[in-house]
């Protein structure tokens, strides 16, 4: 009789219910597990909700927003925190219950962490858990609840070094789908028709549209100081709507907004001159390695993770200091040939760097599946 495989689980208490870069990143790992074929392990997804698909569980806890998550936010913690909660003891029901086997449990959801480390004893196997770590918190808060963690930040995985915990840290990064030999560029795009976009240059801003995190402001801020040839265009949901309405007061015609489809995304990067990221630290920065991928030059923060994850200090700046993108854009090494080579340079170094066929064997070493 044959025996099933066990189950290597990754767990996502967002997917599919809202998509930040940690539930963007859980997909695309399972993805690329399934991709694999492995012989040894079967991979498994445990989410919150979403449409059916093989080998995907949805387990239907309460959201965020729910009345659940609010009122017992104001009792302890915070809505992430008791949908994370909940979440995860149900998937250990699930797991217990089911009297699934598995080869190791996998999360990026820091109180989905601790949750399946204090009940793991009720799984079969005893499993190791794995902690794919990007957002900055203190080491001793997550690298006690793991076995093996991953580190996807430079910055973090020198705080967990130093903290003891560097028998179990690897610093591994996030990746995308794509040949490392492909040369790729951006999609054809009728994008600036569709947004009217009338000026010969477009810097582009994607992410959540905030002040907080993504500095949204910042970014009208600072366009609102260049020529007029050039437009701003922020690409993503929108959490504090006034904001749109200070970018169309700043900017006038030069300013624009959009929601694309992830598959769409390439048009957006290949319609910019030039990719800003207004935030001043990162759990990783998708956004960022998307926008090598398609061969668009960057800025970012000077920070050492940023440096790490673009590897080019000509890219970067002190996004603190106000006309910071002005100043950097009036260099006179910053020409249009400037600003077209390190974007084929960032598509090299995506390829080089970032896609599954490079960063494939660290992540199967260290996840305990590595097939000869």
């Amino acid at each position: 009789m044959n025996r099933r495989k066990p189950y290597l689980v990754l767990l996502s208490s967002g997917l599919d219910d809202i998509l930040r870069g940690q539930e963007t990143a859980t997909r695309i790992l399972f993805e690329a597990l399934k991709r694999e074929a492995l012989s040894s392990v079967t991979p498994l997804l445990l989410k919150r909700d979403g449409p059916k698909a093989e080998d995907e569980v949805r387990l239907f806890t309460p959201r965020r927003s729910s009345w659940l998550a609010r009122v017992l936010g104001r009792v302890r913690g915070s809505r992430f925190y008791w949908a994370q909660v909940c979440f995860a003891c149900v998937a250990i029901l699930f797991l217990a219950l089911g009297r699934k086997t598995c080869a190791a449990l996998i999360t990026l959801d820091p109180m989905v962490l601790k949750v399946i480390w204090a009940f793991r004893s009720f799984l079969k196997g005893h499993p190791p858990i794995v902690f794919i770590h990007g957002v900055r918190m203190e080491p001793h808060s997550y690298a006690t609840y793991c076995d093996v963690l991953i580190e996807v930040n430079q910055e973090n995985h020198d705080r967990s070094c130093a903290a003891g915990f560097q028998s179990k840290a690897h610093l591994i990064p996030h990746f995308e789908f794509q040949s490392s030999t492909s040369e790729e560029g951006p999609p054809p795009s009728s994008l600036r028709e569709e947004l009217k976009i009338e000026t010969e240059k477009v810097l582009l801003g994607v992410g959540v549209v905030d002040r907080t995190q993504k500095r949204a402001d910042y970014l009208i801020r600072e366009v609102s100081q260049l020529g007029t040839e050039w437009t701003l265009l922020l690409c993503g949901s929108v959490t504090e709507p006034e904001i749109l309405e200070f970018g169309k007061k700043k900017l006038g015609n030069r300013f624009r907004h959009c929601v694309l489809r992830p598959e769409r995304m390439g048009e957006a990067y290949g319609l910019a001159n030039l990719f800003v990221l207004g935030s001043l630290d990162e759990g990783f920065g998708l956004v960022v390695m998307e926008a090598m991928k398609y061969g668009c030059p960057v800025l970012v923060h000077r920070r050492k993770h940023f440096l790490w994850l673009v590897g080019d200090e000509d890219q970067t700046a002190n996004l603190q200091e106000k006309g910071a993108i002005k100043a950097w854009l009036e260099d006179p090494l910053k020409s249009d040939a400037f600003l077209n080579m390190k974007g084929d340079m960032n598509r090299l170094a995506f390829q080089e760097r970032f896609t599954w066929e490079r960063v494939r064997s660290q992540y199967l070493r260290v996840l305990g599946v590595m097939e000869k």
